[in-house]
């Protein structure tokens, strides 16, 4: 070194300039992937139930509300819906039922879903009840304060989340939430 002999650049030299390029590539992609998603706009646009065309997950909760429907696109999902399920007495607008149901692309993946869902209505609205139903791989119901209720299955790679304003027991509509599961499966 006092010699002015600039030391050899060796293997582990060149090694790390290669990982700091791969490193910084990674960053700029990461960057470009952020703003195109933040330019895609994701409005959700929900559409009558009748004016939608392919098959819906859908149950209904109350017999005289409206229901709406809106696909989501996510890439861990092969499917993805969101219903609603509303009416409105003059300029009041009540809402009966929201559902949303996943068909992943990742069957492992249903149980962290299902999981991070579990999470959620616990810090929402309380304890889950684990509910045994034949046709469903786990099911689960819990109600909150205000008396909302919830449903939580899982049927093999799809998960389907639905919380209801309603005073009758939610869990009575199993038979058919197992039917539609089994029906998309």
């Amino acid at each position: 070194m006092r010699a002015g002999v600039e030391a050899p650049r060796r293997r582990p030299y060149r090694l790390a300039c290669g990982l700091t390029l791969v490193l910084d590539l990674l960053w700029v992609f990461y960057v470009i992937a952020l703003w195109c998603h933040g330019a895609h706009t994701s409005r959700r646009t929900f559409q009558q139930m009748e004016d939608v065309f392919e098959p819906v997950p859908y149950v209904a909760v109350s017999q005289n509300g409206e229901a709406w429907a809106s696909p989501q696109e996510n890439w861990l999902t092969s499917e993805q819906w969101w219903t609603i399920e509303d009416y409105t007495e003059g300029r009041r607008y009540y809402r009966y039922s929201e559902a949303r149901y996943y068909r992943l692309r990742f069957p492992w993946l249903a149980d962290d879903l299902a999981d991070s869902l579990l999470v959620e209505y616990g810090d929402e609205y309380g304890c889950p009840t684990v509910t045994e139903y034949p046709g469903l791989d786990e099911a689960w119901t819990g109600e909150a304060v205000n008396g909302d209720q919830y449903l939580l299955f899982r049927l093999g790679d799809q998960v389907w989340s639905v919380e209801a304003e309603t005073n009758a027991p939610l869990a009575e509509l199993l038979p058919q939430y197992a039917a539609v599961l089994a029906e998309f499966q």
